[in-house]
């Protein structure tokens, strides 16, 4: 099923796609490049309850076009207002699943052979044969589940080249941070916590429906517990912890930090950060960092001294504060670029 919406000056086509449990995957196509040139297709992996809706997202979609990528948005279960659960299955930091389906779907799209899989749906008639190289782009809590799937899939992935940008890498390390550094702890953690907590409100009738052998993942002590949930930590205990089968809310954040996968990746890979990160500051996984780009030689960590959470503002924007530019934006589509022609002679 597909329609059509305008955000901006981007115009989209929804595609909905089945996941493996059944469940209703919403894919969002910017609209097709007037460029001549076609570099490839480039799948963007939003953060924490973000959608192809999110500025940050726009942004890049926007400059990428305009290069001649194609551009799909991988948005999140449950994430996108007015499309509802058809399962009860959400997102969380380590759940890779959808996008290991969709970057298959997108490999069988790209292929020389036509895909079955698009037989009726206008949106995956238009995108039917993709430009290679596959690439991708993640944003935070995004970045974390692409590195995450990168890592378990290793040489197996049909992309070529990624970026992840302010990747929390180590969820118990950056939780600590948000419970104890002021700004953190007074601005972003609630607010970010009133998104997961409006997310739920929204879906929770459905997510009730998740039960193992017979029984009720989510009881009403859970579900009182998420409605009532002020920080990420208390949101995560009271349903991720039970939707997911951790023991607890530090089982689930060793075991969804990229941070464990990361060495596996077997593409080329950017993460980029600014130290002035108020969300993931690079200091709690400094020397993690360091010890992986002598491991792994086709990682690359980059570092600024500012860009704060997903901002990255250039210069220019001073002059535009009403459509401000990312210097990592460029960045991340200049590696994909690079990273992709590179493999290709390989």
């Amino acid at each position: 099923v597909s329609t059509q919406s305008t955000w901006g000056s981007i115009r989209w086509q929804r595609e909905f796609f089945t996941g493996p449990d059944g469940g209703r995957i919403v894919l969002d196509w910017a609209s097709r490049p007037c460029s001549e040139k076609r570099p490839g297709t480039v799948v963007l992996m939003p953060g924490l309850t973000g959608s192809s809706q999110a500025g940050y997202v726009r942004r890049l979609t926007s400059k990428a076009t305009r290069q001649g990528w194609v551009v799909v948005v991988l948005n999140a279960r449950g994430v996108v207002h007015g499309v509802e659960l058809t399962t009860p299955t959400m997102f969380c930091a380590g759940y890779t699943c959808d996008i290991r389906a969709v970057c298959c779907l997108l490999d069988s799209r790209s292929s020389p052979l036509e895909s079955r899989q698009v037989a009726n749906d206008p949106a995956a008639v238009e995108y039917r044969h993709l430009p290679r190289p596959l690439c991708a782009v993640g944003f935070s809590l995004g970045a974390n589940m692409l590195t995450c799937y990168l890592g378990q899939e290793g040489a197996l992935t049909p992309l070529s080249a990624a970026v992840a940008i302010c990747n929390p890498l180590d969820l118990t390390a950056v939780s600590e941070h948000m419970g104890s550094d002021p700004l953190a702890k007074r601005a972003y953690n609630p607010h970010l916590a009133a998104d997961l907590v409006n997310f739920f409100s929204r879906h929770m009738e459905v997510l009730r429906h998740a039960e193992d052998q017979g029984s009720p993942l989510l009881t009403d002590r859970h579900v009182e517990a998420a409605l009532s949930a002020k920080t990420i930590r208390a949101f995560d205990e009271a349903v991720i912890v039970p939707l997911f089968r951790y023991r607890d809310v530090d089982h689930y954040y060793r075991d969804a930090s990229s941070l464990r996968f990361i060495k596996g990746i077997a593409i080329r890979y950017l993460s980029i950060t600014a130290a002035d990160d108020p969300v993931t500051p690079p200091k709690v996984c400094h020397d993690d960092r360091v010890g992986l780009c002598s491991a792994v030689p086709s990682l690359i960590f980059a570092e600024s001294a500012v860009g704060g959470h997903l901002g990255f503002a250039t210069f220019g924007s001073l002059l535009t504060p009403w459509a401000p530019a990312s210097w990592a934006d460029s960045a991340a589509l200049e590696f994909i670029a690079a990273a992709s022609n590179l493999r290709l002679a390989d």
